[in-house]
């Protein structure tokens, strides 16, 4: 179980604070003047018994697996499983402003029978439940006042998971280069999800956040898969070529059937060179959530190009639909490695790669939709229904709608120097880790862009990184230095906001370890040396160290 407190409830301006509130000094009141009403936003920070938004999470799990493994043969094998798991979840997130209650209890006036605060509604009606709610300083609210307006929800769910599988797996004959092997097998899975229980609360809508919706829904899906490694070049110290291809058929019981597959292969030259080339077509079937959570009903207003950009009410819907197709993806990885038997200890790779994924799940916004539609877009027009009298009627349930389009260079660098003298016996370590992605365009179905350097955007934040490493090891002791770098970048290059550039970090890390005898053994490290700070950003605890200068250590035991 955890509990997480996230941060104070924001209300943003939207607190109306009438003239003749109760909790207004004099002094405010006159500097009013005519003035009837003003707007106040504050942190809560004060509301409630952890003074700010939290969440508390129980989880437990129960597993249970059965399964056999044996030989037909010499060089056959066979293996068969069955896997039953539940995933039981509470959770409760707490200090959340129950938005009728709230505004009641905001709307306090001076009781004209005992000069005391009420609220305004108890004029109408004696017996309400509302309690005035002080909000003009700090720890002025009482507890009745809490108690009525603010309130925690709460869900109980849980997630169910079957699957059986069996496979065979040997060689089926040999050629002049090497045996060709083969794998295949055949598995199924079913997946559900039930909520036990919604608070009334959240199944009236009542709170001004975290409602919390039913999740009730499931499928299954049935896979046949065949994996062949071909062997055609094998010449001892000169060169080794491979090829090999996978494909799997999937019946999803909401989608039908739908392939994925790979075809690969890899040369080696002399023991020193290793090329590698890939090409997959690769799925992501859609998860419970997005096939089968509540729809829910939103109302507001929204400027409308088809009415020459006037706002108009909309309703709009949203949560699960259960058309939904699978994701698809194709990736190409072009790569090799370079051990030169000239230099030992030296190793180099490298790997190039470009991914496109089409039908990517997600929702677009009624705004957009309706600016993408008033612009010619089928797609955007298709996600918008108008009512006889012109209201909007918006489902931002989620759709196959999407693209994402990337590639890059991921790279590694590495040599071992042993260092043998009189009084020294091992070997220093150094070792270069990266990755550069090139193109980052996503498409959210409406529009196109390229995100590469926006690392202040969490869903597509790629920044050029690399961690370099030096280090010895001989003997009991062994050391590394280790530096981090995370690229310069923009919180979001389609934007043009103030300070829009986020700096580039590096920060230092040192580490050591001592080994007494075969069992024992001490370690310390230092993370972040010299205690640099995360730049601004909105995802900066992703990439960059968001803690701080610290420290670890401890003991190993082997038994």
């Amino acid at each position: 179980m955890s509990h997480q407190a996230f941060r104070a409830t924001a209300t943003g301006g939207g607190i109306v604070i009438q003239r003749d509130n109760a909790f207004l000094s004099p002094a405010i009141r006159a500097a009013m003047g005519a003035t009837t009403s003003f707007r106040l936003g504050r942190f809560l920070d004060d509301i409630g018994p952890f003074k700010t938004f939290a969440l508390d999470y129980q989880r437990d799990q129960v597993d249970g697996a059965i399964g056999i493994d044996g030989r037909i043969g010499a060089s056959w094998r066979y293996s068969a499983y069955y896997n039953h798991g539940e995933y039981r979840t509470r959770s409760k997130t707490f200090n959340q402003t129950i938005t009728a209650n709230f505004n009641n209890a905001v709307d306090a006036i001076t009781s004209p029978t005992t000069g005391l605060p009420i609220c305004r509604v108890a004029l109408t009606d004696p017996n309400t439940a509302c309690r005035p709610l002080n909000l003009l300083g700090q720890n002025n609210a009482s507890d009745d006042a809490i108690a009525y307006a603010f309130g925690a929800a709460l869900s109980i769910n849980r997630i169910l998971l079957d699957s059986a599988g069996a496979s065979l797996r040997g060689d089926l004959f040999s050629t002049w280069a090497g045996p060709v092997s083969l794998a295949t097998g055949v598995e199924a899975r079913w997946e559900s999800i039930v909520t036990d229980y919604i608070d009334p609360l959240s199944q009236a809508r009542a709170f001004g956040f975290d409602n919390r919706t039913r999740l009730n829904g499931g499928f299954n899906v049935k896979e046949g898969f065949v994996e062949l490694a071909v062997p055609l070049l094998n010449a001892e110290g000169v060169a080794t070529i491979d090829v090999n291809g996978a494909a799997r058929y999937s019946d999803y019981s909401n989608s039908g059937g739908i392939w994925s597959w790979k075809v690969g292969g890899t040369v080696r030259l002399f023991d020193d060179i290793r090329l590698r080339a890939v090409y997959s077509r690769d799925i992501r079937s859609p998860n419970i959530s997005e096939l089968y959570s509540d729809m829910v009903l939103g109302v507001g207003s929204v400027a409308d190009p088809f009415n020459g950009n006037n706002a108009v009410t909309y309703r709009r819907y949203t949560g699960g639909n259960p058309d939904l197709q699978p994701e698809i993806g194709h990736t190409l990885t072009l790569g090799g490695s370079w051990t030169p038997a000239a230099v030992p200890g030296l190793s180099l790779s490298v790997d190039a790669y470009r991914i496109d994924i089409d039908g990517v799940i997600g929702t677009i916004t009624l705004a957009d939709a309706l600016a993408q539609c008033f612009a010619g877009s089928a797609v955007a027009c298709s996600t918008i229904q108008r009512q006889p009298d012109g209201t909007i009627l918006a489902f931002g349930n989620f759709q196959n709608l999407a693209f994402y389009k990337t590639r890059g260079v991921d790279f590694e660098i590495g040599y071992r120097l042993p260092v043998t003298t009189a009084d020294l016996d091992g070997a220093i370590r150094f070792r270069l880790l990266g990755t550069y992605v090139d193109k980052f365009i996503v498409n959210n179905g409406v529009t196109t862009l390229d995100r590469v350097g926006d690392i202040g955007n969490a869903a597509f934040a790629v920044p050029w990184r690399f961690t370099a490493t030096v280090g010895w090891e001989g003997g009991d002791f062994s050391a590394d230095a280790r530096v981090r770098y995370v690229g310069r970048g923009y919180q979001d290059r389609t934007l043009p906001i103030i300070n829009n550039r986020i700096a580039p970090r590096a920060y230092l890390d040192l580490s050591a370890q001592y080994r007494i005898g075969d069992a024992f053994s001490i370690y310390a490290n230092i993370n972040n040396v010299f205690d640099r700070d995360p730049p601004l950003s909105s995802v900066s605890p992703i990439f960059h160290d968001s803690i701080g200068r610290y420290f670890s250590g401890g003991v190993r035991l082997n038994f």
